[in-house]
């Protein structure tokens, strides 16, 4: 029998749970699904801590025209988990019965992906400590050979026999990282490159063509494109770059049919602050107004904070570490892409208008102050379906159908 391989993003090593001390508690907000191992061990235990375990799940037809069940945890006061104690703390593993905790709660922040001989663990930045954690990371990386991730069951196991595709997946992500980490900057003409990849092996795909799949990765060079990419004249030395990949008025969009303040709970005070400054920087400007301020604005914050362009080349990259080897399911490469790029610019533009507010306030914009806007953004940018989901659906319509 063949051992499975471990291999873990690189700041995991140096991850452990602050427990009472988190801002944002994991057992808070959330839709804490129960999987089904866990629910059959609180079902059939009979002791006390097992009934008592009971009465915190509840049952639902999880698709109204299904009769597909799932269950989750209830949840109290403010959308906090049942099980949640005042020292901020879970009730069942302070009682050592780690076997009736969902697995999610044992496994958050890591996020552990399956991939029939080998398994993958990445860090979720919507967890506050794992925010900090990547900020202040120097490298990222996914490493061999950690020990102690074998201790945690698989989050998800990503089903397909189709192993030629998986490893040309394995060899399309390095080479994307690669490429971005060795960038002087993540501006839109290496975003466009890397769209521009996406799209064509979307389409060959399409029509089975793995040759073709094979030859545009094995091909890809950033460095080496003599193509002029529209809007872009690389013979301008002296022309500043230009950061943002879609244009503000789909921005704007979808950060106000999205990522609208009005529906941001308590669990989010300072992004809806983050927010309404946004509203109040480039809700009065035009497109092309919004993109030079933004570009004018950036290279003044760069001044200021070392290491901030590396920061959005980490975050590309940890999305790409996330996201691509997931599509070995489902073959749709172009969602990942289409999502990545709109991700890291509401990261970069929310990430510049707060520190903008910080100068209003005269107070640092530092590495603490970073690390929550990323964990707050996180957690409701990219682990809310439905804002998922939208957002997918607006670049569909707004971008795809006129590009």
């Amino acid at each position: 029998m063949v051992s499975m391989k471990e291999f873990a993003i690189s700041f995991y090593k140096n991850f452990k749970c602050i427990g009472p001390k988190c801002p944002h508690t994991c057992c808070q907000g959330w839709k804490i699904l129960v999987d089904d191992e866990t629910y059959n061990n609180i079902r059939s235990d009979q002791g006390e801590i097992g009934k008592e375990a009971r009465l915190k799940v509840a049952t639902n037809n999880r698709f109204s025209l299904s009769n597909e069940i799932e269950h989750t945890m209830r949840k109290g006061i403010h959308g906090k988990c049942l099980c949640l104690t005042k020292d901020g703390l879970c009730s069942l593993q302070k009682r050592d019965r780690m076997d009736l905790m969902p697995v999610i709660c044992i496994n958050y922040p890591r996020r552990i992906l399956e991939f029939g001989d080998f398994r993958e663990t990445t860090m979720e930045l919507a967890c506050p400590e794992a925010a900090r954690l990547f900020i202040e990371a120097a490298d990222l990386q996914m490493e061999e050979g950690l020990d102690s991730i074998s201790n945690y069951r698989t989050n998800w196991t990503v089903g397909n026999d189709d192993k030629f595709f998986l490893d040309l997946l394995k060899k399309w992500r390095q080479k994307v990282v690669s490429q971005v980490m060795k960038s002087e900057v993540i501006d839109k003409y290496v975003l466009s490159q890397i769209y521009t990849l996406f799209f064509d092996i979307h389409f060959d795909l399409l029509k089975n063509d793995m040759t073709a799949v094979e030859e545009k990765i094995d091909n890809f060079d950033m460095t080496a494109v003599e193509e002029k990419i529209e809007g872009f004249e690389m013979d301008e030395i002296e022309k500043p770059s230009d950061y943002l990949f879609y244009n503000m008025e789909i921005m704007d969009k979808i950060v106000a049919y999205n990522l609208m303040p009005d529906n941001l709970d308590f669990n989010h005070k300072s992004l809806r602050k983050v927010i309404k400054g946004y509203f109040r920087y480039f809700n009065d400007l035009t497109n092309d107004q919004a993109n030079t301020f933004y570009n004018e604005k950036y290279t003044q914050m760069k001044q200021e904070i070392p290491g901030l362009e590396k920061k959005y080349k980490k975050y590309y990259c940890y999305y790409m570490y996330e996201m691509l080897l997931a599509s070995y399911e489902d073959y749709y490469v172009l969602k990942v892409v289409l999502l990545g790029n709109m991700y890291l610019q509401i990261y970069r533009i929310l990430d510049l208008v707060a520190w903008l507010m910080s100068k209003e306030e005269k107070i640092e914009y530092d590495s603490a102050k970073q690390a929550t806007l990323l964990s707050d953004l996180d957690r409701k940018m990219r682990h809310n379906i439905s804002i998922t989901d939208g957002i997918l659906q607006r670049l569909r319509q707004e971008f795809i159908n006129v590009t």
